[in-house]
């Protein structure tokens, strides 16, 4: 039931290409270790859900091909991606690690934003579906940066936390559709985001033809 939630695509209009990617913002260590929380344990609980949660999307876009894009925000002692999900996403081609020095991955200041937005054209990438920390600092501008840049946003509330305070908010539920901004679809649980997940209509048209020409 959850691949076939998967592989069945939003409709979006996005104007940047018809492709989805993962992206995953800042899921660095220091990020949930930096103020001493993360030992209460309802925060250990609250970290290990959106892993969980970011895991099972990793898994899903492996089966069905779907770039997954690790940003990583670079700043000294910030370290790299959370050892788990780095460990699920290895030997995956369609793996890109991007970094940034702005808490918006799509900042004109941000160093890495032309590698970003090339990665993203290459790729013929249009729809952006979302996780990451914190939710109302670096996932938060990159939403707005990326829906200014005309792509399309899928935010995933399960798989998007804010580690900024004493008790983490988790999942970051009921925000970014406040933004009033039409290219923003927020969705609460990983099974609804994995209808953004599915095969661009390239490949599912290639797919179709190759079953096509096996029955002959």
């Amino acid at each position: 039931m959850l691949l076939l939630l998967f592989a069945v695509s939003i409709c979006f209009a996005a104007p940047n290409g018809e492709n989805s990617a993962l992206v995953v913002i800042d899921m660095q260590d220091y990020f949930t270790n930096r103020n001493g929380f993360q030992k209460k344990p309802e925060n250990q609980k609250k970290v290990n859900q959106i892993i969980s949660a970011q895991l099972a999307m990793i898994d899903q876009a492996r089966k069905l091909n779907v770039p997954i894009i690790l940003i990583e925000y670079d700043c000294k002692g910030c370290g790299t991606t959370n050892e788990r999900i780095k460990k699920a996403i290895a030997k995956y081609p369609k793996v890109k690690v991007i970094k940034k020095d702005t808490d918006g991955m799509f900042e004109d200041h941000n160093r890495y934003k032309k590698e970003l937005v090339k990665y993203l054209e290459k790729e013929k990438i249009g729809t952006l579906v979302i996780t990451g920390a914190n939710g109302g600092a670096c996932v938060l501008e990159s939403i707005v940066g990326a829906v200014t840049n005309k792509y399309e946003v899928v935010a995933v509330t399960e798989g998007i936390a804010d580690f900024n305070y004493e008790d983490f908010i988790y999942p970051y539920e009921n925000h970014y559709n406040k933004l009033s901004l039409r290219s923003i679809k927020e969705v609460s649980s990983v099974r609804e985001a994995n209808q953004a997940l599915g095969p661009s209509k390239a490949s599912a048209a290639s797919a179709q033809k190759n079953k096509s020409e096996n029955i002959r």
